[in-house]
């Protein structure tokens, strides 16, 4: 990877943290509010608001593109994403049953979340190893893809019981939204330990997953633990998408579209493309809630930047694919 390509990665992703502090429903000065941080709104709007957002963006965008990135490793399967096996109905079932039952959803639906995101990996995880302890990948794409098919059922019949406005909140954390439950400072903080945790220790096991990513068969010729590290893989993207879930609920085609988009870039070694991918992710999803929240000035509400990504992402991942192909 040439010097190049490393100043221009990092120079976007200061461009994208700036403009996501300095652009929003309200106008504020980010010079004065960096040195007055009770002054109003400047410093209330850009510390209380704006600096956790961006973080978090950055930290969602990024693990939701590591764990994509994993996944297609795991599954050797470029259209898999981090809500392909069913770690994401799980999250959602126990955020959806915390909107439902608690009287403090803004809290509960994190925990719960998680939660449910902990339960679904370690169902998942039981049915899928063997009796000698090794994981079947393909039973674990089918047993994820039915188990988020049962989990939208659950998700559907606690919606019918609950009151409109309620059923409107859960519709929009269901939807992917940076702004629904906003977390604290310190919730942020422990996102970002678990995704940070899980991005170093799958890029100090990125020569061994470019093994894996050839197939079971060949990583072992060349000496590789592959039931041992499929597992480690599983766990490690499994616990980034219960993170991301639980906060942010379901933000759709970061998974797919960055590492793709990455590999275009630095080809398919795992040691660039599993750094590249956080960068580019938290990028990705960082400038998406900026266009979503500048929308506000003109609707009047903010649309869901789960919904954004979605309706951006799938158009420009087929001009990736035809580009891969062409």
């Amino acid at each position: 990877m040439s010097r190049t390509r490393i100043f221009a990665g990092l120079f976007l992703v200061v461009v994208a943290a700036l403009l996501s502090l300095m652009l929003g429903p309200v106008s504020i000065d980010i010079g004065r509010g960096l040195f007055h941080p009770n002054s109003m709104p400047d410093g209330v709007v850009l510390w209380g608001e704006r600096m956790p957002r961006t973080i978090l963006a950055m930290l969602i965008g990024g693990g939701l593109a590591v764990a994509g990135t994993a996944f297609q490793a795991l599954l050797q399967n470029p259209l898999a994403d981090p809500y392909i096996i069913g770690v994401s109905g799980g999250a959602a079932v126990g955020g959806t049953i915390a909107a439902t039952l608690l009287p403090f959803p803004s809290v509960g639906v994190p925990v719960l979340a998680l939660a449910g995101a902990g339960i679904s990996t370690f169902l998942l995880y039981r049915l899928s190893v063997d009796t000698s302890g090794r994981l079947r990948v393909y039973d674990l794409l089918l047993t994820g893809v039915i188990f988020n098919a049962f989990a939208g059922a659950l998700i559907l019949l606690l919606r019918a019981v609950l009151t409109p406005q309620r059923g409107i909140e859960v519709l929009g954390w269901l939807m992917g939204s940076l702004a629904m439950y906003r977390p604290g400072s310190w919730m942020v903080c422990g996102a970002g330990v678990v995704i940070l945790s899980a991005f170093v220790f799958l890029l100090y096991k990125a020569r061994a997953i470019n093994a894996i990513a050839l197939g079971r068969q060949e990583a072992m010729a060349l000496g590789v633990d592959a039931d041992r590290l499929q597992i480690q893989v599983f766990i490690a993207a499994s616990m980034i998408t219960g993170i991301t879930v639980a906060f942010v609920g379901l933000i759709g085609f970061v998974g797919i579209v960055v590492p793709h988009a990455v590999r275009l870039v630095t080809g398919p070694d795992h040691t660039k493309v599993l750094p590249w991918s956080l960068l580019m992710g938290g990028v990705f999803l960082c400038l998406s809630d900026v266009v979503v929240r500048l929308g506000f000035r003109l609707y009047g509400s903010e649309l869901p930047v789960g919904v954004f990504t979605a309706l951006v992402g799938g158009p420009l991942f087929i001009h990736l694919l035809r580009h891969s192909h062409g």
